[in-house]
């Protein structure tokens, strides 16, 4: 159904242990790295963490993909919707 929005499948422990194996340098420690927002280092428990596309859908980026996640809070997620450190990917 167009225009329909897809639920994400992909889980956090996913995307943390794709990056882990990369050695990319985040926030939180990669042991709680699937439980804190990646910028900021806000915990779950505290606030939703949403599973923020690298390369937006609509241009092509994949949800299935770990490589095109990264863990934001919410705030982080507003502030850059779509990407961060775009330069580095």
């Amino acid at each position: 159904m167009p225009g329909k929005k897809q639920r994400l499948t992909i889980k956090r422990t996913t995307i943390t242990n794709y990056w882990k194996s990369r050695n990319i340098s985040i926030t939180p420690s990669w042991d709680n790295a699937a439980n804190c927002c990646w910028i900021c280092g806000t915990d779950n428990e505290r606030i939703r963490l949403d599973r923020c596309h690298i390369i937006p859908e609509v241009i092509g980026g994949s949800s299935k993909d770990p490589s095109n996640f990264v863990l934001l809070c919410q705030i982080c997620h507003y502030n850059d919707p779509e990407t961060i450190y775009k330069d580095d990917y």
